[in-house]
């Protein structure tokens, strides 16, 4: 499924097509270059099924959990991570195969560790700076 989105006030129509996978769905890998808005979509995903969520990049954490409507929200940001190994020390599996959402930004540095389920979210910028967000089950 693809979805073209003009400015940030359009997110909404991706939100609207991906809160219903959350059901059936618990990995979202989002793959896009640096400052394609990864995080501002996520931001909009939490805030969806959340109250007064406070959502930024858990760069330097590399995670940060948000208590929403459907549970504990787990979300990633692995830019920093220099080595599929060092997922490990994060706990990455127990994440990865619980019973909670996990969002993942820079998801192609455990690209080898991510369930056959995940869902795969890419964004890219147009030459008009729109987003085209391509969503894969």
């Amino acid at each position: 499924m693809q979805i073209i989105v003009n400015n940030e006030e359009e997110l909404d129509k991706v939100v609207d097509q991906v809160l219903p996978l959350l059901e059936q769905h618990k990995i979202f890998a989002f793959d896009a270059k640096m400052g394609s808005g990864k995080t501002t979509f996520i931001a909009r995903l939490i805030g969806a099924i959340s109250e007064g969520a406070d959502v930024s990049s858990p760069t330097f954490g590399y995670v940060k959990e948000h208590e929403t409507n459907l549970g504990t929200v787990h979300h990633f940001d692995l830019y920093r991570l220099e080595h599929e190994e060092e997922a490990y020390d994060i706990g990455i599996e127990e994440y990865l195969y619980g019973d909670e959402i996990c969002l993942i930004e820079w998801p192609k540095k455990i690209e080898n560790l991510l369930p056959e389920n995940t869902v795969w979210v890419n964004i890219e910028v147009a030459p008009d700076q729109a987003r085209i967000f391509d969503i894969a089950l």
